[in-house]
């Protein structure tokens, strides 16, 4: 159809199910087809479907490595198609850092594209850039938290008015979690630097001292720096936090952590 709306919220919508790939492609046909270059909307779903076919096809190569693939190919065969897959990842991703990249030139502040930046930027291993973004969208969130938070308080606001900036508010608040703990995971699995990760998740705790993935992830932080009295204290958070049962595997591993940072960090004691 030729109605821009109307193909933007087919569009949307194939992209959200993601799968299978002849979906996405489809979603990125679509719009490709509209007339929207100084359109945010068909800019930020063509970075999303590029992004997602990224992913995608670089899954796809990855299963064909391992020898996951349903076709029965030779070591040579799986080689070249997975390597073919891969390449053609790397064009999509390339791809949909342009787009996030364009709409920020329309909107400096747009945290969907910034949002986009930061992750694509990772999945091609620029890391340090990676990082610049994150900065760029957690500076911007908190300013825009911040500022809804200080009209929540008026008395003139309607109660639609309040309840639409209290979602608004928690929706940055969330984003600003999400970032953080990408930033960690970032700075500690490809920087080495986990002194910038901890603080990462420290400001994790600020906004939400009762998720438990960050105090696993500062646990573990701790102990790879050896400093096991605080491991154990956040370990511990982290048991007293979780919802999952005693027998999952992630729990089972922190009882076996706690106890093997405890003894060192006793032996440090001495």
């Amino acid at each position: 159809p030729d109605d821009v709306s109307l193909n933007l919220m087919v569009a949307y919508i194939l992209i959200r199910q993601g799968a299978p790939n002849t979906d996405l492609v489809y979603a990125r046909n679509i719009l490709e087809e509209i007339d929207g270059d100084d359109d945010r909307r068909v800019l930020l779903g063509l970075g999303n479907a590029y992004e997602r076919l990224g992913t995608a096809y670089r899954e796809s190569a990855e299963k064909i490595l391992a020898a996951e693939s349903e076709e029965q190919l030779s070591e040579a065969e799986r080689a070249k198609r997975a390597a073919k897959l891969q390449q053609t990842a790397h064009e999509n991703l390339l791809a949909a850092r342009s787009n996030y990249q364009k709409v920020l030139e329309r909107g400096p502040k747009n945290l969907k594209a910034l949002n986009g930046c930061q992750r694509v930027s990772a999945l091609l291993e620029n890391y340090e850039q990676s990082i610049e973004w994150s900065a760029r969208l957690l500076k911007i969130a908190t300013e825009e938290q911040n500022f809804y938070q200080d009209r929540l308080g008026r008395e003139d606001m309607t109660l639609d008015s309040e309840l639409e900036l209290a979602s608004e508010v928690e929706s940055l608040r969330r984003l600003r979690i999400e970032t953080h703990l990408f930033s960690a995971t970032i700075l500690a699995n490809h920087l080495d630097s986990p002194e910038a990760a901890l603080e990462h998740l420290h400001r994790v705790s600020e906004l939400d001292p009762k998720l438990p993935e960050a105090h696993s992830l500062r646990a573990q932080l701790l102990a790879e720096g050896q400093r096991y009295a605080e491991a154990v204290s956040e370990i511990e958070r982290f048991l007293s936090l979780s919802d999952r049962p005693f027998d999952h595997p992630a729990v089972r591993r922190a009882f076996d952590l706690r106890s093997e940072w405890s003894t060192k960090a006793s032996q440090q004691t001495r």
